[in-house]
């Protein structure tokens, strides 16, 4: 299965100049965590989620009227194109410690997939759980004696 078949397909991202308000206000009208930064010419060039809005502003008592999202994003991103297969996408994630991955086709975002999009088709499920626990837990050599993911 590619990642085009069940990805979502809407494109919804944001500029990098735009406050981190703004980011917060549009990840809750649409009920997402995540939106692709993308550059003046739509290609993508970060991401911003609710834990960046959260840790790298609201934590450190930046103002989000003033603080843009690119003061704010995580740059250097993992991304999938629509044309790769299921297995590629979880492995990408489980390298990148992401749940979601913006989709990409000539440098533009053409959707998104989540760690939920692929858990959802149930013969991908067990990929999905391990993926989780690689991007959920620490390496076994910190873990406690009998402690597990």
């Amino acid at each position: 299965m590619k990642v085009k078949d069940i990805c979502s397909c809407s494109a919804l991202t944001i500029s990098s100049e735009e406050s981190v308000t703004d980011a917060a206000r549009k990840m809750a009208n649409h009920n997402v965590g995540a939106l692709p930064v993308v550059d003046y010419s739509g290609h993508a060039i970060g991401m911003i989620t609710d834990r960046d809005i959260t840790i790298r502003s609201v934590a450190h008592s930046k103002d989000p009227d003033r603080c843009t999202v690119g003061d704010i994003m995580t740059d250097h991103i993992s991304c999938i194109c629509p044309d790769d297969d299921i297995t590629s996408a979880t492995k990408k994630m489980s390298q990148a410690k992401v749940r979601r991955l913006p989709v990409i086709n000539d440098g533009q975002v053409v959707g998104f997939l989540s760690l939920g999009d692929i858990a959802s088709i149930g013969k991908y499920d067990m990929e999905a759980g391990k993926t989780l626990c690689d991007i959920s837990c620490h390496c076994a050599s910190k873990s406690a004696p009998g402690e597990s993911c």
